[in-house]
């Protein structure tokens, strides 16, 4: 555990160390892109550490790893305080800092949206390949979790102006059927997109629910069956007691 966290600790100095050191160098009017790509880089990073660590039980505690986005934040200060846009080097450190540490915290949300569907997947096939049993369900769990994870992306980008909380779910369900309420269209391909995703999200609910009542019945069946076999056993063991019982009496009754 203790090397993953420095593995992990020097990766995201190393590339926050180089996106200063090339800080106006790359394909950017402002420094924003760099820091942007650093704290997705450190995104990651958070997501395969907790991964780790819950592989390990949530044992040992972390030692390092909470101190790794304030070094980023630090190492990457140059260039936001550049860019600073009339904000003090303080403000800017206080604002890398939030950006870091919220960044450590979206890695929980990525561990959960894609690393598990994605392992979930993995499993699910290599389950199947080699015969165990569950690797369909695994599958279909891992392939619900991604595929609703993607819709909602694709769906943030295809649709905007809609109202906050609850009340953006009647034009979301406009949206995707078409009908004009209260919604912009961003992107008319994005859109297609998220009505495709929400298509094949609706069959692969159906599906799971109509192979559920099956596998559900077969195993009424299974123990119907099971509970029959048993009630067989009871009842031959019980008539072999009474032919020993009744061969002990008439052997009794000969020898008196």
């Amino acid at each position: 555990m203790l090397v993953a966290e420095l593995v992990l600790c020097a990766i995201g100095v190393v590339a926050a160390t180089v996106v200063t050191l090339n800080f106006g160098s790359l394909p950017w009017d402002d420094h924003l892109g760099e820091i942007i790509g650093a704290f997705g880089l450190l995104i990651v990073i958070f997501a395969v550490f907790l991964r780790i660590w819950w592989a390990k039980d949530l044992v040992p505690r972390p030692r390092f790893i909470w101190f790794l986005p304030a070094a980023m934040a630090l190492i990457l200060t140059p260039g936001a305080v550049t860019d600073s846009a009339g904000r003090s080097a303080a403000e800017e450190v206080w604002l890398l800092l939030l950006a870091a540490y919220g960044s450590a915290l979206l890695g929980f949300l990525v561990l959960v949206f894609v690393f598990v569907p994605l392992e979930m997947l993995g499993r699910g096939i290599l389950r199947l390949v080699t015969g165990k049993p569950d690797g369909g369900w695994l599958i279909f769990g891992g392939a619900v979790i991604a595929l609703t994870t993607t819709f909602a992306v694709v769906g943030v980008f295809a649709v905007d102006d809609l109202p906050p909380g609850r009340a953006a779910a009647i034009p979301i369900i406009c949206a995707l059927l078409g009908i004009p309420f209260g919604y912009t269209v961003q992107s008319e391909t994005l859109l297609w997109v998220a009505r495709g995703l929400a298509l094949l999200l609706i069959a692969l609910l159906l599906a799971s629910a109509h192979f559920g009542d099956r596998r559900r019945a077969r195993r009424v069946q299974a123990d119907a069956a099971d509970a029959e076999a048993d009630r067989r056993r009871r009842d031959e063991r019980r008539a072999a007691q009474v032919a020993r019982d009744r061969d002990a009496r008439r052997r009794r009754e000969q020898r008196e």
